[in-house]
């Protein structure tokens, strides 16, 4: 979201002018941007996201993105007054009224609004969606979500002006302390194969070649992560959002929602090592989004019911309400028995079953990874398989299960919904019946989000 300030006129503007104009108002600009069709410039060492000058087809148009720093959109009404004075054109609102006086229109009190209406609105995406929200910066994204609220003490649901502003200066301090870093952004786009009006999927490259890494010290976001060992002809694609998982030391630290540095030497045994596990993330179809249970029945998606029985699972009861917020924000898995049948996208629904009158759907989401084998949950050195999950909805069993097991009893009789082993296969006739059924509970915690139940609205 943004908000502009528009000027009709023929006249053509050097670009020079532009940044010459706002300097002589005693500001320190940094361009990032120095041609037509846009301008893009910031305040040194305060921008966040800076300020964009645009040609457009009756003229020119002064721009500022929402969630921008205090001194962007202080520098707003300056860049308006320059143009104002560039083009001889009066400046108007996206309202479509006039602007006489940018310095007053544009002061403490609108300053005030926005930043007020930019801390609500980055918590309630973050809220609702789930997932990180990621903007443009001055010189590279930043991303906002849940985990990097909470950690400079943002609440979701009650922000304060404080713990935001907090939040905002040390985006800023990000943008400024990294402007000239290397970074993982490159001109490569993936098309999709089967719809050519689909929007390309951008490439952050991580690459080996003649037994050395490309230079970079930060992996900026971009749709998709790409490892690519041109010695041993070998790619691997991953969703950004699995970047994380597949780092297997201390070489990198995490600098917002899902960015990274590196803060230790990394080498090619240490890309590779990563290699090897993101392909555990690599979907069969980049552009293919799975939905949620609950969204309405998808043909592509097989559906899993996992088994958790507190008395015998290394998860306790206690322990899963404790970890109910790791477990919706960040990631774990689970065995599944039919793993051969199983793939990254299918849903799963996680029932707990055992002693206790809280029993029924308790987790349900999709699979995060492709199977893997690792060491056997129960210490009997058994071969078991299993896949992390992507939770779309989390209950505290505690309180209430989203839906009991009489009621899967109800929607899919022939199924044996009280025991059994985790991770079987339901038919199609029976997955469409309990995405019928999961589908009407959910709708009735649409509006739910505290500590006991947790739900994501979307991928």
């Amino acid at each position: 979201m943004s908000y502009c300030v528009s000027f009709t006129t023929q006249n053509t503007i050097e670009p020079e002018k532009v940044f010459q104009k706002i300097a002589d108002h005693g500001e320190r600009i940094v361009v990032v941007s120095s041609n037509f069709p846009s301008l893009k410039f910031g305040l040194m060492d305060a921008a966040l996201r800076g300020i964009e000058v645009n040609q457009t087809k009756e003229g020119y148009e002064v721009r500022i993105m929402t969630c921008s720093s205090v001194a962007d959109y202080e520098l707003f009404p300056v860049a308006i007054d320059a143009m104002s004075a560039l083009t001889g054109a009066e400046p108007v609102a996206e309202d479509e009224i006039a602007i006489t006086n940018p310095y007053e229109t544009y002061g403490k009190k609108w300053v005030y609004a926005q930043m007020n209406f930019s801390r609500k609105m980055m918590c309630a995406m973050a809220r609702q969606s789930g997932a990180e929200v990621v903007m443009s910066g001055l010189f590279f994204p930043f991303c906002i979500g849940i985990n990097i609220l909470r950690e400079f003490g943002v609440e979701l649901q009650k922000p304060s002006k404080k713990s935001f502003g907090e939040l905002l200066d040390y985006f800023v301090h990000i943008q400024w302390n990294f402007h000239d870093a290397e970074t993982t952004k490159s001109r490569l786009c993936i098309q999709n194969p089967d719809n050519g009006d689909d929007r390309p999927l951008g490439v952050s490259l991580i690459s080996i070649e003649d037994n050395r890494l490309n230079d970079f010290e930060i992996v900026t976001y971009d749709d998709l992560v790409g490892f690519v060992d041109m010695d041993r002809d070998e790619t691997v694609l991953i969703h950004f959002k699995d970047f994380g998982k597949t780092i297997l030391n201390k070489k990198f630290s995490r600098i917002d929602e899902c960015q990274y540095r590196v803060c230790d030497e990394l080498n090619v045994d240490d890309v590779r090592n990563m290699m090897n596990v993101a392909k555990r993330f690599q979907p069969d179809d980049l552009f293919y989004r799975p939905g949620f249970p609950g969204c309405g029945y998808d043909a592509k998606q097989s559906t899993f019911v996992l088994m958790w029985n507190p008395r015998f699972s290394s998860v306790t009861e206690d322990g899963f309400v404790d970890g109910m917020i790791e477990m919706f924000e960040g990631w774990f898995n689970w065995s599944v028995f039919e793993w051969e049948k199983a793939k990254m996208g299918d849903r799963f629904y996680l029932v707990r079953v055992g002693d206790g009158a809280n029993t029924g759907v308790v987790m349900s989401g999709v699979f995060g990874s492709r199977p893997y084998q690792s060491e056997d949950w129960s210490g009997k050195k058994r071969v078991v398989y299993y896949m992390d999950l992507y939770p779309n909805a989390v209950i505290n069993p505690k309180v209430s299960p989203l839906m009991s097991t009489e009621e899967l009893e109800k929607a899919v009789p022939d199924y044996q919904w009280r025991k059994g082993h985790s991770g079987i296969m339901l038919s199609e006739r029976q997955a469409q019946s309990l995405e019928t059924a999961f589908s009407l509970c959910l709708s009735n915690r649409e509006n739910d989000n505290n500590d006991d139940i947790l739900i994501r609205h979307g991928m």
